[in-house]
């Protein structure tokens, strides 16, 4: 249970040092390449989280579980980006192209997947 409890803190960290400090200071667009290790770091809080709650089940650990429960996580939360790009810019894309949201969804995807695979490569030494 202490797993949990700290994959959720780690988790809601990322999360509010995101959308508190990131997002308000515009750092995204500031700084474009700090979305990467953000996502990176995500991947991992996913992972860690994903494990936690399997390992409190009793449900063996497999790279499969991790990664369809991080693609259903990642893919909300990039419905979610999407929904609020449309509050504030009415619109269903990104405001430089068309594709910059796909673009960046895929990015998001593989950089999430790396940080993901890394806490399960480091979590298999063990």
């Amino acid at each position: 249970m202490i797993r949990i409890i700290l994959s959720l803190l780690f988790l809601l960290t990322v999360f509010s040092i995101s959308k508190f400090i990131f997002d308000p200071a515009y750092l995204y667009y500031e700084l474009p390449w700090l979305d990467i290790p953000m996502h990176v770091i995500g991947g991992i809080c996913v992972a860690f989280l994903v494990t936690s709650l399997l390992l409190y089940k009793k449900i063996k650990v497999s790279f499969l579980y991790i990664v369809v429960w991080y693609m259903i996580i990642a893919f909300s939360w990039e419905i979610y980006e999407h929904i609020l790009n449309y509050m504030h810019v009415k619109t269903w894309y990104g405001s430089r192209m068309p594709l910059e949201d796909i673009v960046d969804s895929l990015y998001d995807f593989l950089n999430g997947f790396i940080g993901m695979s890394i806490f399960y490569l480091f979590m298999k030494k063990k």
